[in-house]
């Protein structure tokens, strides 16, 4: 039997804790997140889209229509991880939080994927049937 100081027993307990609490722990992040940012402006030939965190710029990318844009990441352990994106078309120019830790991690743990309309991000597998956000 291992002494009640040993590594083993500081191990067990560590585990049991976060198996027993894992509930009150969410943001565990096993695998990547995927957010995938598609182009649906119809109207537009060519959409700019920035993405950043406070951590991380990933720079200019510009999708013709019905092209999309991907990254990944590992979100925040303590649930504050926040990506926002620059949308810019034609005249247009429109900011808009893409991943919101407390808000999406629950729905698209794995992949994200927002569809971008004039009016708005839409939030969906299917352009036709995504849920709308407003810009911020």
């Amino acid at each position: 039997m291992p002494k009640m100081g040993s590594p083993m027993i500081s191990v067990f307990i560590i585990m049991s804790f976060f198996i027993g609490s894992i509930h009150a722990w969410p943001y565990i992040a096993l695998v990547p997140t995927y957010v995938l940012i598609n182009n649906a402006i119809p109207e537009a030939p060519q959409l700019t889209v920035h993405c950043r965190s406070r951590d991380d710029d990933l720079g200019y990318h510009v999708l013709s229509l019905t092209d999309s844009y991907d990254f990944h990441f590992k979100p925040n352990f303590w649930g504050r991880t926040l990506f926002y994106c620059q949308f810019n078309w034609l005249n247009e120019s429109r900011y808009f939080d893409i991943y919101i830790q407390k808000r999406d991690y629950s729905r698209c743990s794995a992949l994200c994927i927002w569809w971008i309309k004039s009016e708005g991000p839409c939030y969906g597998v299917d352009p036709a049937t995504c849920v709308p956000y407003p810009w911020n």
